[in-house]
């Protein structure tokens, strides 16, 4: 009788899931927070259907796999990395779940109260082509190096941040992406790199942030078929971890998708043909010693960022 009840809840689509924040439709693959599509790709999203199923139940590896990867044999890799995406889209991580546990060695759990309930659909629109990470604040002392930017992905299919890690790459290329541009009717696709454990999980992870259907075969000829006829700029972020798999799947996309512009961010440059490598330079600072009143040393952008940050620390404490 449980089973059933799951099973209608799965195709019924005002049938939803809610859980912390988050409600969830399964019948219509839709996750909303905030009245707010959340944008996560069509096999994270399946996996969190089939973990919210059962609740506070052990879903092994293998259960996971083949429903997020029906008929197709995959490595555990690609799982793991699907789980990276679906922590990042709940606002969690490993150390803190939240919601979804690791069973060492065995599969996952999903352990936050929830309660499924038949609800009026909220007239939410379908995940927009643009998944990019909401800023709060504007970046400080970039707007040069974002000006820059702005002209060199319209003259370059490929352009690479590089700089060293906390320096402010991803604020920058976030930056720099949500411009609109008439280049991009498709709209724009970010991926972050940092939680791939294995480099052979990219393309599979940028299949589902595409949404791209299940099917058999060699997910970059899928994403590259896709691609083909679209007007896309692809945000690679973090390429450093796996910075040969990155350079590999962005020169075989921009040879197969004439359409498609690449902006990456890296500690260090794909080195693919026909790369524009930005560096970004470090902040402002004041010079040691100076003898600087507070007024005169919130005029250079390193230290504007740090009493930023400082005053987000403190709000954070007295909330």
């Amino acid at each position: 009788m449980e089973g059933k009840a799951i099973l209608n809840a799965t195709a019924a689509p005002n049938l939803a899931t809610s859980f912390g924040e988050f409600r969830l439709y399964p019948g219509r693959h839709l996750l909303v927070k905030d009245q707010e599509p959340v944008a996560v790709g069509s096999r994270a999203l399946e996996i969190l259907i089939a973990l919210t199923e059962r609740p506070g139940e052990l879903v092994t590896k293998d259960e996971l796999i083949s429903r997020a990867w029906p008929n197709t044999i995959v490595e555990e890799s690609n799982l793991r990395a699907q789980i990276a995406v679906l922590r990042k889209a709940l606002g969690e991580d490993q150390s803190a779940a939240r919601y979804i546990a690791a069973v060492p060695s065995r599969g996952y759990r999903f352990i936050a109260p929830l309660s499924r309930s038949e609800v009026k659909i909220d007239p939410v629109e379908e995940a927009a082509p643009n998944n990019l990470p909401k800023q709060l604040t504007r970046p400080i002392g970039r707007e040069e190096a974002i000006g820059i930017l702005e002209g060199r992905i319209q003259r370059f299919r490929l352009v690479t941040v590089v700089g060293p890690g906390g320096i402010g790459k991803t604020t920058v290329g976030i930056r720099v992406a949500e411009e609109p541009s008439p280049s991009y009717q498709h709209g724009v696709c970010f991926m972050d790199l940092a939680p791939l454990s294995h480099p052979s999980s990219l393309p599979s992870v940028l299949t589902s942030l595409l949404r791209l259907p299940e099917i058999t075969g060699d997910p970059i000829s899928l994403v590259s078929a896709h691609l083909r006829d679209k007007h896309m700029l692809l945000v690679f972020d973090s390429c450093e971890l796996v910075l040969d798999a990155a350079a590999r799947l962005a020169e075989t996309l921009l040879r197969e998708a004439p359409g498609i512009s690449v902006l990456a961010t890296s500690r260090e440059a794909l080195r693919v043909e026909g790369e524009s490598v930005y560096r970004l330079p470090p902040l402002d600072m004041p010079p040691l010693g100076a003898g600087l009143t507070a007024a005169d040393a919130l005029a250079f952008p390193a230290i504007r960022l740090f009493v930023n940050i400082e005053h987000r620390a403190i709000t954070r404490i007295g909330s």
